[in-house]
């Protein structure tokens, strides 16, 4: 009689499921995101949902070591990022990462960080430098509360994708 009546397991699941209600949500407005493959490749500059816009010329000058140590990949990754893999790609990343469930990976504990370095080393690339990876979180932390959700998560990636994308297809000076 006693154990049953104290057994705290019930009031579990109540915060589980508005934890996935939310959870869904987000990974619903990445997954939507995504399929609708909002930007051409050649664009110059992005309107992200969340309204952030980046200039990709001030993008790629701010990320210099990653889309140096990735140029060589530029075609592929356009190639990625025309068809949809990469994003889609990311968006399964983006569910393995976020192990606990909460629908946001944190700056702090380290979550963003080892998110964004497992999505470039599963596409075969360089992952950017922290310094490189806190300027995207920063620009896409529009709440400014140390967290991305899941479609922030997929922005920042786009981003810095198509700033390594956006390189080689310049023309080069001169």
């Amino acid at each position: 009689g006693a154990w049953g009546s104290t057994n705290p397991a019930p009031a579990a699941p109540l915060v589980q499921k508005s934890e996935v209600s939310h959870t869904s949500k987000a990974i619903s407005f990445a997954h939507d995101w995504v399929a609708q493959r909002a930007h051409p490749i050649q664009a110059s500059s992005l309107s992200y949902p969340n309204g952030v816009q980046v200039q990709l010329s001030e993008l790629s000058s701010l990320v210099p070591t990653l889309s140096a140590s990735n140029i060589s990949q530029a075609s592929r990754i356009r190639t990625g990022l025309d068809n949809g893999e990469l994003l889609w790609r990311t968006l399964q990343t983006y569910r393995e990462c976020d192990c606990d469930g909460n629908g946001f990976l944190s700056w702090n504990n380290g979550e963003v960080r080892n998110f964004l370095t497992l999505v470039f080393r599963q596409q075969g690339l360089a992952p950017p430098m922290e310094n490189e990876m806190y300027e995207l979180y920063r620009r896409f932390d529009v709440g400014r509360n140390s967290i991305l959700d899941a479609g922030e998560c997929i922005f920042v990636v786009d981003a810095l994708l198509r700033a390594i994308a956006s390189v080689e297809a310049r023309p080069s000076p001169g």
